[in-house]
C-alpha cells in the first residue's frame, strides 16, 4: 500500500470521527446505479480503448453534519461491472483484441463537502474518498477478435491465485447535485475509480505478468435517498446577505485596508 493511500485512509477515520461526534447529524440511506466503462493502466504500457456498457448498482448510508459545509460522509455496496480490451497491434485499429470483464463487489468510504442553494433545496457536492474491490467473477474473449466475424470464444476466465489477484483498492473522485425535498433527495453524479492495486500479481511471482496492471471505471450514477430522521436539515443555509455575514466582510476589508496602509 502506498504511503498516499495510507494518508488517505487515515485522513477518512479522522473526517468519520468528525462526523459520528455531532449526535446532531442525520442519517439517509438510499439505492444507486449508474452506466459507464473501464479500462486498465498497465506497465510495459497496452494498447488499450474504454470499454463502455459497464454498470453499477447497490446500497448507500450517509451521515450529515451540522456544519454548513461539511457536507457528509458515507458508504455504499456496489456490484460494478469492470474490465479492459486490449488491443494485439500499434493502436486500435487491429481486428486482434483481448477483452476481459469483471464482476466485482465494491464498497466506497467517502467525504462529500458541500453547499446549499435555492433555499436548501438543492446541494453541489464534490466526492473524496477510498475503495475497497473483490473479484467475484470473471469472464474472457480469448485471443482476439475478427471484426467481420464472432468472437473465437467466450469463456468463463479461469482464475489462478498465482496469476490473479481477487482483492483490491483505490481511490474515488468525483461530484455531482442533489435535488432535495423533505426527507428525500434525488441525485446524480459521476464518479472516477482510479485503481492502486493491480489486477494481475506481479512478475516477481509470476513472470509472464506486466509489472502493473491497475483497473479505474467511470459512472455517471442516478440514486434516491430518504432521510431517517423526522426533523429538517439541521445545517443553516448558505446567506451570503445575511447581516453577520456583511459586517464580518467589511470588518475583514477594513484590517486590510489598514494594513495596506501601515505598509506604505
Amino acid at each position: 500500500m502506498t504511503k498516499l493511500l495510507k494518508y488517505i485512509l487515515v485522513t477518512a477515520v479522522v473526517v468519520l470521527g468528525l462526523g459520528i461526534s455531532d449526535l446532531a447529524a442525520q442519517h439517509y440511506v438510499g439505492v444507486r446505479g449508474g452506466y459507464g466503462y473501464g479500462n486498465i493502466r498497465a506497465y510495459p504500457k497496452y494498447v488499450t480503448s474504454p470499454v463502455w456498457g459497464k454498470w453499477t448498482g447497490g446500497v448507500s448510508w450517509k451521515w450529515y453534519n451540522e456544519v454548513q459545509v461539511f457536507g457528509c460522509i458515507g458508504a455504499d455496496v456496489e456490484f460494478q461491472q469492470r474490465g479492459f480490451k486490449r488491443y494485439f497491434g500499434n493502436n486500435t485499429d487491429s481486428t486482434l483484441y483481448y477483452r476481459r470483464d469483471l464482476q466485482s463487489l465494491v464498497v466506497p468510504f467517502y467525504w462529500q463537502p458541500h453547499l446549499y442553494f435555492f433555499k436548501r433545496h438543492v446541494r453541489v457536492f464534490v466526492t473524496a474518498g477510498v475503495n475497497l474491490q473483490y473479484n467475484i467473477g470473471e469472464s474472457d474473449i480469448a485471443y482476439g477478435y475478427d471484426r467481420d466475424k464472432k468472437p473465437n470464444s467466450t469463456d468463463k476466465y479461469i482464475y489462478d491465485k498465482v496469476r490473479d489477484r481477487r482483492l483490491g483498492y483505490g481511490l474515488v473522485v468525483g461530484g455531482g447535485a442533489g435535488l432535495l425535498f423533505g426527507r428525500m433527495e434525488f441525485y446524480v453524479d459521476a464518479r472516477y475509480y482510479y485503481g492502486f492495486s493491480d489486477l494481475l500479481t506481479t512478475r516477481g511471482k509470476y513472470s509472464a505478468n506486466p509489472v502493473r496492471t491497475e483497473l479505474d471505471n467511470l459512472f455517471i450514477n442516478f440514486g434516491i435517498y430518504v432521510r431517517l430522521g423526522k426533523g429538517g436539515i439541521k445545517a443553516p443555509p448558505l446567506n451570503l446577505n445575511d447581516p453577520a455575514r456583511r459586517a464580518a466582510r467589511e470588518a475583514d476589508r477594513k484590517n486590510f485596508q489598514d494594513v495596506k496602509v501601515i505598509n506604505m
